[in-house]
């Protein structure tokens, strides 16, 4: 057989992350060049569940549809909507950083509020 394009991945240790060029790579060389999950296992010095794994899986790069947490940023017009909401009244001017968090009833944290609106 001839060696593969990429080269293996070398000193990998149990229980480290297969970088996901490699994860690629395992496919290719799987799909194309016919390579066993044996060979793989011995060419990229893993167990050959591991390869079976990578190769069980049917997306590049891991998607975390389940990550259901608050978003990080507030965008620009969600900005300009808050500056524009406090500076209506002096009561809401004067507002500190968690009653004006619970009074907009926001879904991002207020470190994230604080960090926009500095």
């Amino acid at each position: 057989m001839d060696s593969p394009a990429t080269p293996p991945m070398l000193n990998h240790l149990p229980g480290d992350e297969i970088h996901t060029e490699d994860k690629q790579a395992i496919r290719q060389l799987y799909k194309q060049a016919h390579f066993m999950p044996v060979y793989l296992s011995v060419l990229y010095n893993v167990g050959e569940s591991t390869i079976n794994r990578v190769l069980r899986y049917d997306q590049t790069t891991r998607e975390r549809s389940t990550c259901t947490g608050r978003p990080y940023l507030l965008n620009d017009a969600q900005v300009n909507w808050i500056t524009e909401w406090l500076s209506e009244i002096y009561r809401q001017r004067t507002l500190n950083w968690v009653k004006l968090y619970d009074e907009l009833e926001l879904k991002y944290s207020i470190k994230t509020l604080v960090s926009r609106l500095k």
